[in-house]
């Protein structure tokens, strides 16, 4: 996509969001949706709605503490962004384990 059109409904391209991403805010931007169209829309499946529910309900919790996007973050090296995502991994095994010891618990209590 050539980054020197815009993104006019008639030319598909993105001059208009290369301009947005010039553009300093003191608050973070925050976009709602046509009235007529709901991310809802796009799943059948409820876990993964709820999934995707997450994700956005995230992303707006982290543009309002940050004021940057993920996609516009440019403030770590590839390293600390690996490092972070282990991290986060990490404690993702450690919420695992913990459920996995909740639920040993309560199947003794049941036997």
């Amino acid at each position: 996509m050539n980054k020197d059109k815009c993104t006019c409904d008639s030319c598909k391209c993105n001059k208009h969001t290369r301009e947005l991403k010039q553009i300093k805010v003191e608050q973070p931007i925050m976009f709602d949706l046509p009235s007529h169209w709901h991310h809802r829309d796009m799943c059948i499946d409820p876990l993964v709605q709820r999934v995707v529910d997450n994700i956005l309900e995230r992303s707006k919790e982290g543009m309002k503490t940050y004021g940057v996007s993920m996609e516009d973050n440019d403030t770590k090296t590839l390293e600390e962004w690996i490092t972070d995502a282990q991290e986060e991994m990490m404690d993702g095994v450690i919420y695992l384990e913990k459920i996995k010891a909740k639920i040993s618990d309560v199947k003794k209590l049941i036997d």
